[in-house]
């Protein structure tokens, strides 16, 4: 799967060579579903990896305004990537927000959320953060 996503790279170059509307078009569709594909295997393998105790939490405080502004850019870059315009807002509540849990994992599980939204034809406005009692809302 790893030599077709780099062969359909390749072939999406124009230093290669041009290719016609339809290959342009045919060899695109190959490119993104290729990816879909392998995004969707590698989250297959951290679930599976998660439940036989191969992949073990990386459990920390996370500070989530720090956790906040350090995500922005990752879901701006994803706007930019897609060609839509900026329309994503993050917002906190009022006071300090400490979690306890794997940094990395959330990442990538708010990252998977806002792909699905995508994927489903929806445009995520944004995300909001708020206090209710022990929890995170």
């Amino acid at each position: 799967m790893t030599s077709l996503l780099g062969l359909s790279t390749l072939l999406l170059d124009p230093r290669v060579g041009a290719l016609s509307d339809r290959q342009s078009r045919y060899v695109t569709l190959m490119h993104q579903a290729l990816r879909k594909l392998m995004e969707l295997i590698n989250q297959l393998l951290d679930w599976l990896r998660l439940e036989s105790g191969q992949l073990v939490a990386e459990l920390g405080r996370i500070d989530l305004r720090a956790f906040v502004q350090d995500l922005d850019p990752s879901f701006w870059n994803q706007e930019e990537a897609s060609d839509q315009p900026h329309r994503f807002t993050l917002s906190l509540g009022e006071g300090e927000f400490q979690a306890r849990g794997d940094r990395l994992r959330l990442q990538q599980s708010l990252n998977y959320v806002v792909e699905y939204w995508r994927h489903q034809g929806l445009e995520p406005g944004g995300l909001s953060l708020d206090r209710w009692g022990p929890w995170l809302v």
